[in-house]
Protein backbone atom coordinates (compact mmCIF):
# COMPACT_ATOMS: atom_id res chain seq x y z
CA UNK A 1 0.00 0.00 0.00
CA UNK A 2 1.58 3.32 -1.08
CA UNK A 3 1.45 6.56 0.91
CA UNK A 4 -1.63 7.99 -0.86
CA UNK A 5 -3.64 4.79 -0.46
CA UNK A 6 -2.57 4.48 3.18
CA UNK A 7 -3.63 8.08 3.94
CA UNK A 8 -7.03 7.68 2.28
CA UNK A 9 -7.69 4.36 3.99
CA UNK A 10 -6.84 5.75 7.44
CA UNK A 11 -8.79 8.95 7.01
CA UNK A 12 -11.79 7.89 4.91
CA UNK A 13 -14.30 8.27 7.77
CA UNK A 14 -12.91 11.71 8.63
CA UNK A 15 -13.15 12.75 4.97
CA UNK A 16 -16.77 11.56 4.80
CA UNK A 17 -17.70 13.57 7.91
CA UNK A 18 -16.08 16.69 6.48
CA UNK A 19 -17.73 16.16 3.12
CA UNK A 20 -21.20 15.80 4.63
CA UNK A 21 -20.72 19.06 6.51
CA UNK A 22 -20.22 21.08 3.31
CA UNK A 23 -22.72 22.72 0.97
CA UNK A 24 -21.25 20.82 -1.95
CA UNK A 25 -21.49 17.35 -3.37
CA UNK A 26 -18.42 15.19 -2.87
CA UNK A 27 -17.89 12.07 -5.00
CA UNK A 28 -15.16 9.48 -4.53
CA UNK A 29 -14.77 7.18 -7.52
CA UNK A 30 -12.48 4.26 -8.23
CA UNK A 31 -9.89 4.47 -10.99
CA UNK A 32 -12.46 3.19 -13.51
CA UNK A 33 -15.27 5.54 -12.41
CA UNK A 34 -17.19 3.33 -9.99
CA UNK A 35 -18.89 5.40 -7.26
CA UNK A 36 -17.46 4.46 -3.85
CA UNK A 37 -18.92 7.38 -1.90
CA UNK A 38 -21.31 10.28 -2.44
CA UNK A 39 -21.98 12.94 0.20
CA UNK A 40 -25.34 14.23 1.43
CA UNK A 41 -25.02 17.33 -0.79
CA UNK A 42 -25.65 15.08 -3.80
CA UNK A 43 -29.31 14.65 -2.81
CA UNK A 44 -30.02 18.40 -3.11
CA UNK A 45 -28.23 18.64 -6.45
CA UNK A 46 -29.38 15.47 -8.18
CA UNK A 47 -32.59 14.57 -6.32
CA UNK A 48 -31.32 11.08 -5.54
CA UNK A 49 -30.38 9.30 -2.32
CA UNK A 50 -26.56 8.99 -2.41
CA UNK A 51 -26.82 5.43 -1.09
CA UNK A 52 -28.47 4.13 -4.27
CA UNK A 53 -25.56 5.41 -6.37
CA UNK A 54 -22.89 3.31 -4.67
CA UNK A 55 -21.48 0.60 -6.88
CA UNK A 56 -22.67 2.26 -10.08
CA UNK A 57 -20.39 4.00 -12.54
CA UNK A 58 -20.55 7.79 -12.72
CA UNK A 59 -21.13 7.58 -16.46
CA UNK A 60 -24.57 6.11 -15.65
CA UNK A 61 -25.69 9.52 -14.36
CA UNK A 62 -26.08 10.61 -17.97
CA UNK A 63 -27.37 7.26 -19.28
CA UNK A 64 -30.17 7.13 -16.70
CA UNK A 65 -31.20 10.77 -17.07
CA UNK A 66 -29.94 12.00 -13.68
CA UNK A 67 -27.71 14.58 -15.37
CA UNK A 68 -27.18 15.99 -18.85
CA UNK A 69 -23.40 15.62 -18.66
CA UNK A 70 -20.36 14.67 -16.57
CA UNK A 71 -16.70 15.66 -16.35
CA UNK A 72 -15.44 12.28 -15.10
CA UNK A 73 -15.13 10.67 -18.58
CA UNK A 74 -12.75 13.49 -19.55
CA UNK A 75 -10.59 12.81 -16.48
CA UNK A 76 -10.59 9.09 -17.29
CA UNK A 77 -9.47 9.93 -20.83
CA UNK A 78 -6.86 12.61 -20.09
CA UNK A 79 -5.85 11.63 -16.51
CA UNK A 80 -6.06 15.36 -15.70
CA UNK A 81 -8.36 17.70 -13.79
CA UNK A 82 -11.55 18.34 -15.74
CA UNK A 83 -14.55 20.63 -15.33
CA UNK A 84 -18.06 20.54 -16.72
CA UNK A 85 -21.54 21.93 -16.18
CA UNK A 86 -24.74 19.94 -16.42
CA UNK A 87 -28.44 20.13 -15.68
CA UNK A 88 -29.73 17.52 -13.25
CA UNK A 89 -33.06 15.74 -13.48
CA UNK A 90 -34.60 18.10 -10.89
CA UNK A 91 -33.59 21.21 -12.83
CA UNK A 92 -30.43 22.21 -10.96
CA UNK A 93 -27.54 23.61 -12.94
CA UNK A 94 -24.44 22.01 -11.42
CA UNK A 95 -20.73 22.61 -11.92
CA UNK A 96 -18.52 19.61 -11.24
CA UNK A 97 -14.72 19.36 -11.10
CA UNK A 98 -12.91 16.02 -11.05
CA UNK A 99 -9.47 15.59 -9.49
CA UNK A 100 -7.40 12.46 -10.28
CA UNK A 101 -5.21 10.74 -7.65
CA UNK A 102 -2.46 8.33 -8.64
CA UNK A 103 -0.51 5.54 -6.99
CA UNK A 104 3.27 5.73 -6.77
CA UNK A 105 3.50 3.51 -9.86
CA UNK A 106 1.48 6.09 -11.85
CA UNK A 107 -1.75 4.07 -11.98
CA UNK A 108 -4.95 6.09 -11.67
CA UNK A 109 -6.30 5.13 -8.23
CA UNK A 110 -9.15 7.47 -7.25
CA UNK A 111 -11.12 10.35 -8.82
CA UNK A 112 -12.62 12.87 -6.40
CA UNK A 113 -15.43 15.01 -7.76
CA UNK A 114 -16.65 18.28 -6.24
CA UNK A 115 -20.08 19.45 -7.45
CA UNK A 116 -21.76 22.77 -6.71
CA UNK A 117 -25.13 24.27 -7.63
CA UNK A 118 -24.61 27.28 -9.90
CA UNK A 119 -28.19 27.87 -11.03
CA UNK A 120 -31.76 26.64 -11.14
CA UNK A 121 -33.71 26.31 -14.40
CA UNK A 122 -36.75 24.67 -12.84
CA UNK A 123 -39.00 27.58 -13.78
CA UNK A 124 -41.28 28.48 -10.89
CA UNK A 125 -42.10 27.78 -7.27
CA UNK A 126 -44.13 24.74 -8.22
CA UNK A 127 -41.03 23.20 -9.76
CA UNK A 128 -39.07 23.99 -6.60
CA UNK A 129 -41.67 22.19 -4.50
CA UNK A 130 -41.21 19.25 -6.81
CA UNK A 131 -37.48 19.27 -6.13
CA UNK A 132 -37.74 19.59 -2.36
CA UNK A 133 -39.94 16.53 -2.06
CA UNK A 134 -38.19 14.45 -4.72
CA UNK A 135 -36.91 11.00 -3.90
CA UNK A 136 -34.42 8.66 -5.58
CA UNK A 137 -34.65 7.71 -9.19
CA UNK A 138 -34.34 3.96 -9.16
CA UNK A 139 -31.18 3.00 -11.05
CA UNK A 140 -31.56 -0.66 -11.94
CA UNK A 141 -28.76 -2.06 -14.10
CA UNK A 142 -30.58 -5.30 -14.91
CA UNK A 143 -33.78 -3.59 -15.96
CA UNK A 144 -34.60 -2.44 -19.47
CA UNK A 145 -34.69 1.25 -18.56
CA UNK A 146 -34.71 3.40 -15.43
CA UNK A 147 -38.05 4.14 -13.81
CA UNK A 148 -38.46 7.80 -12.92
CA UNK A 149 -40.00 8.02 -9.47
CA UNK A 150 -40.63 11.29 -7.64
CA UNK A 151 -44.30 11.45 -6.59
CA UNK A 152 -45.43 9.86 -3.34
CA UNK A 153 -47.92 7.65 -5.24
CA UNK A 154 -45.22 6.12 -7.42
CA UNK A 155 -42.74 5.87 -4.56
CA UNK A 156 -45.24 3.73 -2.64
CA UNK A 157 -45.74 1.47 -5.66
CA UNK A 158 -42.02 1.07 -6.29
CA UNK A 159 -41.36 0.30 -2.64
CA UNK A 160 -43.97 -2.47 -2.77
CA UNK A 161 -42.54 -4.15 -5.87
CA UNK A 162 -39.62 -5.83 -4.14
CA UNK A 163 -41.94 -7.33 -1.50
CA UNK A 164 -44.41 -8.47 -4.15
CA UNK A 165 -41.58 -9.84 -6.24
CA UNK A 166 -40.68 -12.32 -3.53
CA UNK A 167 -44.21 -13.71 -3.70
CA UNK A 168 -45.64 -15.94 -6.41
CA UNK A 169 -49.09 -14.40 -6.01
CA UNK A 170 -50.91 -13.41 -9.21
CA UNK A 171 -50.92 -9.64 -9.74
CA UNK A 172 -53.35 -7.55 -11.79
CA UNK A 173 -51.97 -4.15 -12.82
CA UNK A 174 -54.63 -1.55 -13.55
CA UNK A 175 -54.26 1.84 -15.16
CA UNK A 176 -54.88 3.94 -18.24
CA UNK A 177 -53.06 3.27 -21.48
CA UNK A 178 -49.52 4.62 -21.44
CA UNK A 179 -48.98 4.80 -17.65
CA UNK A 180 -46.20 2.19 -17.67
CA UNK A 181 -47.94 -1.05 -16.70
CA UNK A 182 -45.49 -3.11 -18.75
CA UNK A 183 -42.54 -1.58 -16.90
CA UNK A 184 -44.10 -2.43 -13.53
CA UNK A 185 -44.72 -6.03 -14.64
CA UNK A 186 -41.12 -6.43 -15.79
CA UNK A 187 -39.82 -5.17 -12.47
CA UNK A 188 -41.99 -7.62 -10.58
CA UNK A 189 -40.36 -10.39 -12.59
CA UNK A 190 -36.82 -9.10 -11.99
CA UNK A 191 -37.43 -8.85 -8.26
CA UNK A 192 -38.68 -12.45 -8.11
CA UNK A 193 -36.94 -15.78 -7.62
CA UNK A 194 -37.74 -16.35 -11.30
CA UNK A 195 -35.61 -13.40 -12.46
CA UNK A 196 -33.20 -15.61 -14.43
CA UNK A 197 -36.02 -17.63 -16.01
CA UNK A 198 -38.12 -16.75 -19.11
CA UNK A 199 -40.28 -13.64 -19.11
CA UNK A 200 -42.96 -13.99 -21.79
CA UNK A 201 -45.14 -11.02 -22.73
CA UNK A 202 -48.45 -11.77 -24.44
CA UNK A 203 -50.63 -8.94 -25.72
CA UNK A 204 -54.09 -10.46 -25.73
CA UNK A 205 -55.43 -7.65 -27.94
CA UNK A 206 -53.06 -8.30 -30.86
CA UNK A 207 -53.40 -12.08 -31.33
CA UNK A 208 -56.25 -12.96 -33.73
CA UNK A 209 -59.09 -14.71 -31.90
CA UNK A 210 -58.90 -17.78 -34.14
CA UNK A 211 -55.19 -18.21 -33.32
CA UNK A 212 -55.01 -17.23 -29.66
CA UNK A 213 -55.60 -20.72 -28.26
CA UNK A 214 -52.92 -22.37 -30.40
CA UNK A 215 -50.50 -19.48 -29.72
CA UNK A 216 -50.95 -19.71 -25.95
CA UNK A 217 -51.12 -23.48 -25.48
CA UNK A 218 -49.38 -24.81 -28.61
CA UNK A 219 -50.61 -27.65 -30.81
CA UNK A 220 -49.80 -31.18 -31.86
CA UNK A 221 -49.05 -32.38 -35.36
CA UNK A 222 -52.25 -32.92 -37.31
CA UNK A 223 -54.39 -30.82 -34.93
CA UNK A 224 -55.57 -28.83 -37.97
CA UNK A 225 -54.84 -28.59 -41.69
CA UNK A 226 -51.58 -26.62 -41.54
CA UNK A 227 -50.23 -28.34 -38.40
CA UNK A 228 -47.48 -30.29 -40.15
CA UNK A 229 -45.47 -30.50 -36.92
CA UNK A 230 -45.98 -29.97 -33.20
CA UNK A 231 -45.43 -26.51 -31.76
CA UNK A 232 -44.77 -25.35 -28.20
CA UNK A 233 -47.10 -22.58 -27.02
CA UNK A 234 -46.14 -19.35 -25.27
CA UNK A 235 -47.26 -20.66 -21.87
CA UNK A 236 -44.99 -23.68 -22.21
CA UNK A 237 -42.09 -21.45 -23.31
CA UNK A 238 -42.49 -19.51 -20.06
CA UNK A 239 -42.25 -22.59 -17.85
CA UNK A 240 -40.46 -21.81 -14.55
CA UNK A 241 -40.64 -18.10 -15.37
CA UNK A 242 -43.27 -15.37 -15.62
CA UNK A 243 -46.17 -14.84 -18.01
CA UNK A 244 -47.33 -11.26 -18.49
CA UNK A 245 -50.81 -11.10 -20.04
CA UNK A 246 -51.18 -7.54 -21.27
CA UNK A 247 -54.67 -6.27 -22.16
CA UNK A 248 -56.16 -9.38 -20.54
CA UNK A 249 -59.59 -7.78 -20.73
CA UNK A 250 -59.55 -8.44 -24.49
CA UNK A 251 -59.21 -12.19 -24.09
CA UNK A 252 -62.14 -14.10 -25.71
CA UNK A 253 -64.53 -15.88 -23.31
CA UNK A 254 -63.73 -19.28 -24.82
CA UNK A 255 -60.03 -18.86 -24.02
CA UNK A 256 -60.84 -17.47 -20.57
CA UNK A 257 -62.21 -20.90 -19.62
CA UNK A 258 -58.95 -22.61 -20.53
CA UNK A 259 -56.90 -19.93 -18.78
CA UNK A 260 -58.94 -20.45 -15.62
CA UNK A 261 -58.31 -24.19 -15.75
CA UNK A 262 -54.59 -23.57 -16.35
CA UNK A 263 -54.31 -21.29 -13.30
CA UNK A 264 -56.27 -23.68 -11.08
CA UNK A 265 -54.51 -26.91 -12.10
CA UNK A 266 -51.16 -25.52 -13.27
CA UNK A 267 -51.46 -27.68 -16.35
CA UNK A 268 -52.05 -27.02 -20.05
CA UNK A 269 -53.21 -29.13 -22.95
CA UNK A 270 -51.97 -28.45 -26.46
CA UNK A 271 -54.57 -28.14 -29.21
CA UNK A 272 -55.11 -31.67 -30.49
CA UNK A 273 -53.10 -33.09 -27.61
CA UNK A 274 -54.02 -35.82 -25.15
CA UNK A 275 -51.32 -35.39 -22.49
CA UNK A 276 -51.47 -32.68 -19.81
CA UNK A 277 -48.26 -30.63 -19.45
CA UNK A 278 -47.31 -29.41 -15.97
CA UNK A 279 -46.73 -25.67 -15.74
CA UNK A 280 -44.75 -23.77 -13.11
CA UNK A 281 -45.23 -20.07 -13.87
CA UNK A 282 -46.25 -16.85 -12.22
CA UNK A 283 -49.04 -14.86 -13.82
CA UNK A 284 -49.04 -11.07 -14.04
CA UNK A 285 -51.83 -9.37 -15.95
CA UNK A 286 -52.62 -5.81 -16.96
CA UNK A 287 -55.64 -4.02 -18.34
CA UNK A 288 -56.97 -0.51 -18.86
CA UNK A 289 -60.56 -1.72 -19.00
CA UNK A 290 -63.20 -1.65 -16.20
CA UNK A 291 -63.09 -5.41 -15.58
CA UNK A 292 -65.68 -5.26 -12.79
CA UNK A 293 -68.19 -3.77 -15.22
CA UNK A 294 -67.25 -6.39 -17.80
CA UNK A 295 -67.97 -9.13 -15.25
CA UNK A 296 -71.45 -7.69 -14.61
CA UNK A 297 -72.05 -7.44 -18.36
CA UNK A 298 -71.00 -11.07 -18.85
CA UNK A 299 -67.95 -10.14 -20.96
CA UNK A 300 -65.38 -11.42 -18.45
CA UNK A 301 -65.68 -14.53 -16.30
CA UNK A 302 -66.20 -13.74 -12.63
CA UNK A 303 -64.28 -16.81 -11.42
CA UNK A 304 -61.29 -15.88 -13.62
CA UNK A 305 -61.42 -12.28 -12.40
CA UNK A 306 -61.01 -13.43 -8.79
CA UNK A 307 -58.17 -15.74 -9.78
CA UNK A 308 -56.31 -12.91 -11.51
CA UNK A 309 -57.11 -10.17 -9.02
CA UNK A 310 -55.29 -11.69 -6.03
CA UNK A 311 -53.16 -8.55 -5.71
CA UNK A 312 -54.23 -5.36 -7.46
CA UNK A 313 -51.80 -2.59 -8.33
CA UNK A 314 -53.36 0.64 -9.57
CA UNK A 315 -50.99 2.92 -11.48
CA UNK A 316 -52.24 6.52 -11.31
CA UNK A 317 -52.41 8.56 -14.52
CA UNK A 318 -49.73 11.17 -15.09
CA UNK A 319 -52.16 14.05 -14.45
CA UNK A 320 -52.57 12.80 -10.87
CA UNK A 321 -48.84 12.69 -10.15
CA UNK A 322 -47.82 16.23 -10.94
CA UNK A 323 -44.34 15.84 -9.47
CA UNK A 324 -43.36 13.17 -12.01
CA UNK A 325 -44.06 15.27 -15.12
CA UNK A 326 -40.90 17.37 -15.39
CA UNK A 327 -38.46 14.69 -14.12
CA UNK A 328 -39.87 12.35 -16.77
CA UNK A 329 -39.74 15.10 -19.41
CA UNK A 330 -36.11 15.87 -18.52
CA UNK A 331 -35.22 12.19 -18.66
CA UNK A 332 -36.73 11.88 -22.15
CA UNK A 333 -35.03 15.14 -23.14
CA UNK A 334 -31.67 13.66 -22.15
CA UNK A 335 -32.38 10.53 -24.19
CA UNK A 336 -33.40 12.45 -27.30
CA UNK A 337 -30.54 14.93 -26.93
CA UNK A 338 -28.27 11.92 -27.09
CA UNK A 339 -30.17 10.41 -30.03
CA UNK A 340 -30.14 13.62 -32.08
CA UNK A 341 -26.73 14.81 -30.81
CA UNK A 342 -28.12 18.05 -29.38
CA UNK A 343 -27.98 19.87 -26.04
CA UNK A 344 -31.42 21.39 -25.79
CA UNK A 345 -33.31 22.56 -22.71
CA UNK A 346 -36.93 23.42 -21.93
CA UNK A 347 -38.00 27.04 -21.61
CA UNK A 348 -40.07 28.07 -18.58
CA UNK A 349 -43.11 28.48 -20.83
CA UNK A 350 -42.82 24.85 -22.00
CA UNK A 351 -42.56 23.67 -18.40
CA UNK A 352 -45.78 25.54 -17.59
CA UNK A 353 -47.50 23.91 -20.57
CA UNK A 354 -46.35 20.46 -19.48
CA UNK A 355 -47.70 21.06 -15.98
CA UNK A 356 -51.02 22.47 -17.20
CA UNK A 357 -51.80 19.77 -19.76
CA UNK A 358 -53.79 16.70 -18.65
CA UNK A 359 -51.75 14.09 -20.62
CA UNK A 360 -54.54 11.67 -21.58
CA UNK A 361 -51.90 9.50 -23.26
CA UNK A 362 -49.82 9.55 -20.06
CA UNK A 363 -46.08 8.79 -20.07
CA UNK A 364 -46.13 7.51 -23.65
CA UNK A 365 -47.67 10.78 -24.87
CA UNK A 366 -45.15 12.83 -22.89
CA UNK A 367 -42.27 10.89 -24.44
CA UNK A 368 -43.63 11.43 -27.95
CA UNK A 369 -44.14 15.14 -27.23
CA UNK A 370 -40.55 15.60 -26.07
CA UNK A 371 -39.18 13.84 -29.15
CA UNK A 372 -41.42 16.00 -31.38
CA UNK A 373 -40.02 19.16 -29.74
CA UNK A 374 -36.38 18.06 -29.88
CA UNK A 375 -36.61 16.97 -33.51
CA UNK A 376 -38.30 20.16 -34.73
CA UNK A 377 -36.79 22.89 -32.54
CA UNK A 378 -33.76 24.55 -34.20
CA UNK A 379 -32.72 26.36 -31.01
CA UNK A 380 -30.86 25.41 -27.84
CA UNK A 381 -33.90 26.42 -25.75
CA UNK A 382 -37.19 24.71 -26.67
CA UNK A 383 -40.02 27.24 -26.80
CA UNK A 384 -43.79 26.65 -26.71
CA UNK A 385 -44.08 26.94 -30.50
CA UNK A 386 -42.43 23.51 -30.74
CA UNK A 387 -44.98 21.76 -28.54
CA UNK A 388 -47.56 19.92 -30.71
CA UNK A 389 -50.36 22.32 -31.58
CA UNK A 390 -53.10 19.99 -30.37
CA UNK A 391 -51.73 20.40 -26.83
CA UNK A 392 -51.69 24.20 -26.86
CA UNK A 393 -55.11 24.18 -28.56
CA UNK A 394 -56.46 21.93 -25.82
CA UNK A 395 -55.17 24.30 -23.12
CA UNK A 396 -56.65 27.34 -24.82
CA UNK A 397 -59.97 25.54 -25.25
CA UNK A 398 -59.99 24.74 -21.54
CA UNK A 399 -59.47 28.43 -20.78
CA UNK A 400 -56.11 27.91 -19.15
CA UNK A 401 -55.16 31.47 -20.08
CA UNK A 402 -52.39 32.68 -22.35
CA UNK A 403 -49.64 30.20 -23.05
CA UNK A 404 -46.97 32.89 -23.40
CA UNK A 405 -46.46 36.19 -21.68
CA UNK A 406 -45.81 39.25 -23.87
CA UNK A 407 -42.11 38.97 -23.05
CA UNK A 408 -42.04 35.30 -24.03
CA UNK A 409 -43.87 36.01 -27.29
CA UNK A 410 -41.40 38.80 -28.11
CA UNK A 411 -38.45 36.51 -27.42
CA UNK A 412 -39.94 33.74 -29.56
CA UNK A 413 -40.34 36.19 -32.46
CA UNK A 414 -36.75 37.45 -32.04
CA UNK A 415 -35.43 33.89 -32.10
CA UNK A 416 -37.33 33.11 -35.29
CA UNK A 417 -36.10 36.25 -37.06
CA UNK A 418 -32.51 35.69 -35.94
CA UNK A 419 -32.62 32.11 -37.18
CA UNK A 420 -33.99 33.10 -40.56
CA UNK A 421 -31.46 35.93 -40.97
CA UNK A 422 -28.46 33.83 -39.94
CA UNK A 423 -29.46 30.98 -42.22
CA UNK A 424 -29.94 33.29 -45.21
CA UNK A 425 -26.95 35.60 -44.88
CA UNK A 426 -23.25 34.72 -44.52
CA UNK A 427 -22.36 36.93 -41.57
CA UNK A 428 -23.75 38.47 -38.41
CA UNK A 429 -22.87 41.90 -39.84
CA UNK A 430 -25.09 41.36 -42.88
CA UNK A 431 -27.86 39.90 -40.70
CA UNK A 432 -27.69 43.00 -38.48
CA UNK A 433 -28.12 45.28 -41.52
CA UNK A 434 -31.19 43.36 -42.69
CA UNK A 435 -32.69 43.29 -39.18
CA UNK A 436 -32.09 47.01 -38.72
CA UNK A 437 -29.77 46.80 -35.71
CA UNK A 438 -26.05 46.75 -35.02
CA UNK A 439 -23.85 43.65 -35.11
CA UNK A 440 -23.24 43.78 -31.36
CA UNK A 441 -26.98 43.43 -30.74
CA UNK A 442 -27.19 40.38 -33.00
CA UNK A 443 -24.24 38.68 -31.30
CA UNK A 444 -25.61 39.52 -27.85
CA UNK A 445 -29.03 38.07 -28.64
CA UNK A 446 -27.54 34.95 -30.22
CA UNK A 447 -25.73 34.35 -26.95
CA UNK A 448 -28.82 35.24 -24.87
CA UNK A 449 -31.00 32.70 -26.66
CA UNK A 450 -28.39 29.96 -26.72
CA UNK A 451 -28.05 30.07 -30.51
CA UNK A 452 -24.52 28.98 -31.34
CA UNK A 453 -22.87 30.76 -34.25
CA UNK A 454 -19.50 30.18 -35.86
CA UNK A 455 -17.86 33.26 -37.40
CA UNK A 456 -17.64 33.14 -41.19
CA UNK A 457 -14.47 31.78 -42.71
CA UNK A 458 -13.43 33.22 -46.03
CA UNK A 459 -16.82 34.89 -46.37
CA UNK A 460 -18.59 31.56 -45.98
CA UNK A 461 -20.72 30.71 -42.98
CA UNK A 462 -19.50 27.55 -41.23
CA UNK A 463 -22.05 24.81 -40.55
CA UNK A 464 -24.50 27.06 -38.69
CA UNK A 465 -27.44 24.64 -38.86
CA UNK A 466 -25.46 21.91 -37.10
CA UNK A 467 -24.43 24.38 -34.42
CA UNK A 468 -27.97 24.90 -33.25
CA UNK A 469 -30.15 26.37 -35.98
Amino acid sequence: MDLMEDFMARNMEMLKILADDQNVGVWINSGNGQILYASRGVREQYGVDPAVLLGHNSTELVETGLASGQSLPETLRTRAISKAECVTKIGKKVSITCYPFFKENGKLWRIVGISRIVGDISGDREDNAEEESSSPIHIEEKLKEPFIVVSSQMRAIMESLERLGRSDATVMIRGESGVGKDGIAYRLHKFSRRADQPYVVINCATIPENLIESELFGYEKGAFTNATSSKMGLFEMANHGTIFLDEVGDMPLAVQVKLLRCIQNRQILRVGGKKMINLDVRFITATNQPVEEMVIAGKFREDLYYRLNVIKLIIPPLRERYQDIMPLARYFLGQFNKKYETKKQFSKAVQRIFHAYSWPGNVRELENTVEHAVALCPFAIIGPQFVPQYITDALQKKGEGEIMTLKEATEACEKKLLAEAMLKYPSSRKAAQVLGCDQTTVLRKLKKYGLTYDAPEGGEKKNFIQMGL
